[in-house]
């Protein structure tokens, strides 16, 4: 079974999470190097990789929990919250999809 594909006015609309030349490093080296990414209404996206690959980190900087080291993450237009309004805020986000 294949999921609809999103109708081309959700296509074409801005994205609700936006992140672009995102950077996370930690002491072991670079978790995620210039990273962009878009998710507009009414998309499904899959995050597959090998271990150590950075999903988990990206998810992490996407929601707040980490802030990025370089690049910008917003979530409908607007800078991405402060850590401490992150639940809320993906609460709020989680309802819209």
């Amino acid at each position: 079974m294949t999921a609809p594909h999103p109708s081309p006015a959700a296509a074409l609309s801005a994205p609700l999470v936006l992140a672009e030349g995102v950077l996370k490093r930690f002491p072991g080296g670079v978790a995620l190097r210039e990273v962009d990414f878009a998710l507009r209404g009414g998309e499904i996206h899959c995050l597959v990789g090998e271990n150590g690959a950075g999903k988990s980190s990206l998810i992490k900087v996407l929601s707040g929990f980490y802030p990025p080291d370089e690049g910008t993450v917003t979530i409908e237009g607007r800078p991405l919250p402060a850590r401490r309004l992150m639940a809320r805020t993906c609460m709020s986000w989680s309802q819209r999809i």
